[in-house]
């Protein structure tokens, strides 16, 4: 199927600000947390050089410290990166396919047909059967969804899901950045940005396939800011 073509598109322009715009807040909660860290860390060196505290109170809050920063504040942060991933992607997708609905209306189903609720699933099956939007990423996408489940239904621990822990349990064996410790999901920051990655190149493959104007701005990470220069016409 090709929709008719458009020199600017706005869905096309409001997603890929949208898509710019999580990338930023990734990055920036990434700088955050590190900045926290070594705030903490030159707080406890100026109180132990400073006061009269003891071994053991020093003791006590470097392991707080290591604990917080190495695992628990790393773990919080991820999964609600998790979350803003598909959350984006989700409502995205929803929107993608009424647009699609409504620039093609000879196309007689909805998602709602092929699943039976708007979810990824049925707009998977809705890009791929009513229209062929050409998306690669389906299958690193759909781990996305497992890993989201997982943290909105156990808080990451994967026995206690009530269904695909068996599923999300091979996904992690075949992803470097993705791990189970004493049974709970572990998510590496390189995870995020890949997904992110997959996010924009889903976008950017089903607007190319379905000719939706001229497509996303170029992947970067983080996404650049500040004054962009417009390049120079050459003679």
């Amino acid at each position: 199927m090709s929709l008719p073509p458009s020199n600017f598109d706005r869905f096309v322009a409001d997603t890929d600000q949208e898509i710019r715009m999580l990338g930023r807040f990734i990055h920036a909660t990434q700088l955050g947390i590190a900045e926290v860290r070594r705030q903490e860390s030159d707080r406890i060196e100026k109180q132990r050089s400073e006061t009269s505290a003891g071994f053991l109170e020093v003791t006590n809050a470097c392991i707080d410290h290591s604990l917080a920063h190495s695992l628990e504040i790393p773990r919080l942060v991820l999964y609600g990166q998790v979350f803003s991933l598909y959350s984006m992607l989700e409502t995205r997708l929803r929107l993608l396919c009424d647009e699609v609905g409504k620039r093609d209306t000879s196309i007689g189903w909805t998602p709602k047909d092929f699943a039976g609720n708007m979810n990824l699933k049925s707009f998977r099956i809705f890009l791929t059967k009513a229209v062929d939007a050409g998306v690669s990423v389906w299958d690193s996408i759909d781990t996305l969804r497992l890993a989201r489940n997982c943290i909105a239904h156990a808080n990451g621990w994967i026995a206690d899901m009530a269904q695909e822990g068996g599923k999300l349990r091979r996904r992690i064996e075949s992803d470097a950045s993705l791990d189970m410790v004493d049974g709970r999901l572990v998510v590496q920051a390189d995870y995020i940005i890949d997904r992110f990655r997959d996010c924009h190149t889903l976008f950017r493959e089903a607007f190319t396939a379905l000719n939706f104007g001229p497509g996303l701005m170029p992947f970067e990470y983080p996404p650049e800011t500040g004054v962009r220069p417009e390049a120079k016409a050459t003679a």
